[in-house]
């Protein structure tokens, strides 16, 4: 047997995800960057050369995969991870048994310690929604992971995004999928149209369409307050309720979309139906990749685990463990040539999209 081929690294590209290339699973055919000013600016921003310490905790990241290969990542998960969940101490979730009528799954528990309170015109004993903050140290973006709003939650959920600041709400899920309900319908879809949700209104301002998805402006404005907050809802349509999109790089331009907004800082509300297993897999893809490219090291063991310890459940499949391995190595291939089909390929040749008996269940 011939010994494996020497990895070469060639020079590295800058760090821009090229939203204009289109892949269709690992071996698809691709298209042509499509030429463009806003792509060609935000290219422009983001180019820079990857520093050494950088290089070195992406190579280590690459190789620690490649070791592992799908078979040991499937180990990892099934018995590292599937049944992980907070230590006793952090595993309590009171309110949530308090509140049966706020929650959309009664399997799905909302930890105490780390619960978004209601503050904005509620008395504390219902200060509760079906919603976790989700922090990462050193990763400087907060995320809100939550279930779709019930008919009876919407107010909250506006409250919620209101009270927080949150410029950006990313909803992964369509309302109905399979024929089952998976979240209600909590902003209008119509530019111009405008809903009320007990005490929180909503205008739908612009509606723009980005490929994957659509992004709807719209200005939330609670019952007598004179300043509203502009709100971007970012409807991800493409991911199947039993199964992943059929390239990670919809992914990618997803969060590279919502890493792009300027308007704040504020939390970005991630939600699918049950806000853990399409949320989870685009938090956890998020923060591996901002931690690489920070030059900090990824223990995707310890990195899980901070992820459930905040928000219960994440991640409910293999399937979707592997997708978050397999789109940031896709990413890593998109930005560093040096990686090659004897490196990264034979992972990214998996299309874990395509494999039924990797989804349990998903929500």
């Amino acid at each position: 047997m011939a010994p494996p081929k020497k990895k070469t690294r060639a020079k590295r590209k800058d760090m821009t995800y090229e939203c204009g290339e289109e892949v269709t699973g690992a071996t698809g055919p691709a298209r042509k960057p499509v030429a463009g000013a806003r792509q060609a600016q935000a290219q422009a921003q983001a180019r820079k050369d990857l520093t050494a310490d950088v290089e070195k905790t992406v190579d280590n990241y690459v190789d620690a995969m490649i070791n592992l290969g799908i078979e040991g990542l499937r180990k990892q998960y099934k018995q590292q991870l599937a049944n992980y969940r907070a230590p006793d101490e952090k595993y309590k979730f009171t309110a949530f048994e308090a509140n049966p009528d706020k929650n959309r799954y009664l399997d799905v528990v909302c930890l105490d310690e780390t619960r978004v309170r209601l503050t904005m015109d509620v008395p504390p004993s219902t200060d509760y929604i079906h919603a976790n903050w989700v922090k990462f140290e050193g990763h400087d973006k907060v995320f809100i992971a939550t279930q779709g709003p019930l008919d009876n939650t919407i107010e909250d959920f506006w409250r919620m995004v209101f009270q927080e600041g949150c410029p950006n709400v990313v909803n992964l899920t369509k309302c109905i999928e399979d024929g089952k309900v998976k979240s209600s319908q909590y902003w209008p879809l119509d530019p111009g149209a405008f809903q009320s949700f007990g005490k929180m209104f909503v205008n739908t301002k612009k509606v723009e369409s980005e490929g994957k998805f659509l992004i709807y402006t719209v200005e939330v404005l609670p019952e007598g307050c004179s300043n509203s907050n502009i709100v971007k809802v970012i409807h991800m349509t493409s991911w199947p309720d039993r199964g992943l999109p059929m390239s990670g790089r919809h992914v990618l331009r997803l969060i590279r979309q919502v890493n792009g907004d300027k308007l704040d800082n504020g939390p970005v509300v991630m939600h699918c139906s049950a806000g853990i297993g399409r949320t989870g897999t685009i938090i956890l893809i998020d923060v591996i990749l901002r931690r690489l490219f920070r030059g900090k090291e990824i223990d995707m063991v310890d990195v899980f685990k901070q992820l459930r310890n905040q928000r219960a459940s994440c991640i409910q499949v293999e399937g979707q463990y592997l997708f978050v391995v397999i789109s940031v190595l896709d990413y890593i291939k998109v930005i560093s040539r040096g990686y090659s089909s004897q490196t990264i390929h034979p992972l990214l040749t998996l299309q874990p999209h395509q494999e039924a008996n990797l989804f349990s269940k998903q929500t």
